[in-house]
């Protein structure tokens, strides 16, 4: 189940993004990124990418959605916090 909500998620993200609604995209893509790893959506930025041209110039999605991956993993285990690192303090 967990698998066919992020297939059907990563489908919206890349539809939200071909039709320009760049903040529900946004709001989708942290919701994919709390269930999975950032790492699924790079190759749907490439693909939103080619869909502009963006590649003539710069690719914008393919570059803010690397950054978002870094800050992503950087942060999620200090966002999601083990119980058992509190139980040991206790």
């Amino acid at each position: 189940m967990k698998l066919l909500t992020n297939i059907i998620l990563c489908i919206a993200i890349l539809f939200a993004l071909m039709q320009s609604h760049f903040y529900v995209a946004a709001a989708l893509v942290v919701v994919f990124t709390m269930r999975a790893s950032a790492a699924w959506i790079i190759p749907i930025a490439l693909l939103v990418d080619s869909f502009y041209g963006a590649f003539y110039t710069s690719p914008n999605i393919t570059i803010a959605v690397v950054l978002w991956y870094i800050v992503s993993e950087f942060l999620k285990p200090r966002i999601f916090v083990k119980k058992d690192v509190y139980e040991k303090i206790a």
